[in-house]
């Protein structure tokens, strides 16, 4: 990475929420997903960005990497984890993950699934990940179907349907950040 500090860059990670993070997501999964794997459009944006949890890492305040969440009724699926050449470290792939799964946490999941590349299964194993099926044909090669559980955080207080009418609950209900977070 070319920062002043590469061995302790600023790594942030926030949803996306107007516009212009809107166009970060795009512009990240362009530059790596169709520009460096040569991959097509068709391949990386579809009508779930618009109705999916869309996260932006940024390392030294320039975007980094992007992952999209999807809330079916017994899970959270991962997907599009995406991070630009220059920034793949573990730092950054750890805060991106870190935050979707708390991301995750909060709104009362306790698992997630997705597909994931073979080379990165030993990454999602390692936080209890579980393979679920046999490998997926894809554009990109063969994808293995993962079932990850999301761990306890004892600041994060998952959201359950009682929560519902109560003044505190319905004050915050648009920020999902928590403390800590």
């Amino acid at each position: 990475m070319s920062m002043a500090n590469p061995s302790k860059p600023h790594i942030e990670v926030r949803i996306a929420s107007g516009f212009d993070d809107f166009q970060m997501v795009v512009a990240i999964r362009a530059a790596v997903m169709m520009a460096e794997q040569d991959g097509f459009y068709s391949d990386h944006f579809d009508a779930n960005d618009h109705c999916s949890s869309l996260l932006i890492v940024f390392v030294n305040g320039e975007p980094a990497g992007t992952l999209r969440c999807r809330w079916y009724a017994e899970f959270a699926r991962i997907e599009k984890m995406i991070i630009r050449k220059r920034f793949r470290q573990l730092a950054v792939l750890n805060a991106l993950v870190r935050t979707a799964t708390r991301l995750c946490v909060k709104k009362g999941y306790t698992k997630m699934a997705g597909l994931a590349l073979p080379e990165v299964v030993k990454y999602w194993r390692r936080k209890g990940g579980a393979q679920v099926g046999e490998p997926i044909d894809s554009v990109y090669g063969p994808m293995v179907p993962l079932v990850v559980p999301t761990p306890d955080y004892d600041d994060i207080e998952p959201a359950v349907l009682s929560m519902a009418g109560l003044q505190d609950f319905e004050r915050d209900v648009y920020r999902w950040e928590g403390k800590g977070v």
